[in-house]
């Protein structure tokens, strides 16, 4: 058994992690009390089912469910398991794409948007901030990139000093810039052990919870009876 409905019937049988008293918003400044179970479902998720609500001050219950009992089974935690993998796979691959297509000085990119030199490809050579748009409410900082877009040089003279930079440069804000090829930079093989170090941990957890649960509900019982 696990969640019994007031017309008998079960709900999220092998699927109730744990049971537990909770504060119910019931008005925008009242509270009540109430029973929460923590549910695990189809997809994966765990879900708080709301047991029942006492209204504060007041001997109003509102309920959906007669009976509850935790009831976590195997194959529960592997539909647990098998989404905290999933999502986690996912998390760290994006992670790991988003630091290779991160833009440094020495990286090859391409003009990708914007009206000024749209298309150009070169290498980035500066990184720094520039103010974009006009006036103390319009403005804001935004990154902004140098890019070389030919190696050839030329030697520069400003304030008595001589200064040597590229010949060919287009300075372009960074939200219009793509790095090229950084799909060489990725390393995928440490993604399996990080899901499986955290699923490991995410269902330890779980099961943890479980049996913290059941071990809880066995003293209470061992004292009413005693």
């Amino acid at each position: 058994m696990a969640l019994v409905k007031k017309d008998g019937t079960l709900e999220f049988v092998g699927r109730v992690v744990t049971i537990y008293g909770n504060s119910p918003q019931i008005m925008s400044d009242i509270w009540g009390s109430g029973m929460v179970a923590e549910v695990v479902t189809d997809s994966g998720h765990i879900n708080k089912v709301q047991l029942v609500t006492w209204d504060m001050g007041s001997e109003y219950a509102d309920y959906d469910y007669k009976a509850c009992v935790a009831d976590l089974d195997e194959d529960a935690i592997t539909i647990y398991r098998n989404k905290i993998t999933e999502d986690k796979t996912a998390d760290v691959r994006w992670k790991i794409e988003t630091s290779a297509k991160e833009i440094r000085k020495g990286d090859r990119v391409e003009v990708a948007r914007g009206r000024t030199s749209k298309g150009a490809i070169g290498v980035v050579f500066w990184i720094g901030d520039g103010t974009y748009g006009s006036g103390y409410y319009n403005s804001r900082t935004e990154p902004k990139y140098g890019i070389a877009l030919s190696p050839e040089k030329k030697t520069i003279e400003k304030n008595g000093r001589t200064f040597e930079t590229y010949a060919d440069v287009a300075w372009v804000w960074g939200r219009n810039v793509d790095k090229l090829d950084w799909e060489s930079e990725i390393d995928y093989s440490t993604v399996e052990q990080t899901v499986k170090d955290h699923a490991d941990y995410m269902e330890e957890n779980i099961r943890e919870r479980y049996a913290d649960h059941v071990s809880y509900t066995e003293k209470q019982n061992a004292r009413k009876v005693a």
